[in-house]
């Protein structure tokens, strides 16, 4: 922030919710109910049913009502926002050593190595729904229909995104878990050391790591 005043960082931060609460409310205002609705139908269930279920339509108005409700709550919380104190600082904790970046880096490598291989192996029955009743017909059916447990929605739109690049197939439909999978490792890493900054705890940490590697 370097010299900037407080009032200044407080009057640009208070900007934030003020944008955003514009954008909900014109968001709201301009996509009718029936692009909404568009958006979110389920093919297969339209065809089945003979039209777009209502529980669709209930769902479009009910994403339009709030949004407003959300414009308005965002407004509502800038005058507390305004009087809150700052917190004081978190400790920083010491920078990790070579010696613990590298163990890091091998983790995430063995990570990957455990994983790697069997990416491309037949699907089990969840994968094959969740690509066949939500990830191939696109975001919209995705966040909105949820007619069997196997939709977990982030993760079904995640791999809706990976077979659009990249094509479907075993390996494509699974690697944002992969990704995810691998990622957990150095996040793991990172979260045990900072559970108490003052006072790291280099072989704690990375054993974590290695227990999330494993």
């Amino acid at each position: 922030m370097g010299g900037m005043p407080a009032s200044a960082r407080s009057c640009r931060w208070m900007a934030v919710p003020l944008v955003a609460a514009a954008a909900s409310l014109a968001v709201a205002m301009l996509v009718p109910t029936e692009s909404w609705t568009g958006w979110f139908v389920h093919p297969v269930r339209a065809e089945r049913g003979g039209g777009v279920p209502a529980t669709t339509i209930e769902g479009a108005v009910f994403l339009r009502g709030m949004l407003v409700v959300f414009a308005l709550a965002l407004l509502g919380a800038i005058p507390g926002l305004r009087a809150a104190q700052p917190v004081e600082p978190v400790p920083s904790e010491p920078a990790p050593t070579g010696r613990e970046r590298l163990a890091m880096v091998l983790l995430t490598l063995l990570a990957l190595t455990v994983r790697l291989p069997r990416i491309g192996e037949s699907l089990w029955y969840d994968e094959i729904s969740a690509l066949l009743d939500f990830a191939v017909h696109g975001p919209g059916p995705i966040v909105a229909n949820y007619f069997v447990q196997s939709n977990h929605v982030l993760h079904t739109l995640a791999s809706w995104l990976s077979i659009e690049v990249f094509g479907v197939n075993e390996a494509t439909l699974r690697l944002p878990a992969l990704l995810a999978s691998v990622a957990a490792v150095p996040a793991t890493w990172r979260l045990v050391r900072t559970v108490d900054p003052t006072r790291p705890s280099s072989a704690l940490a990375l054993t974590a790591a290695g227990a999330m590697a494993l």
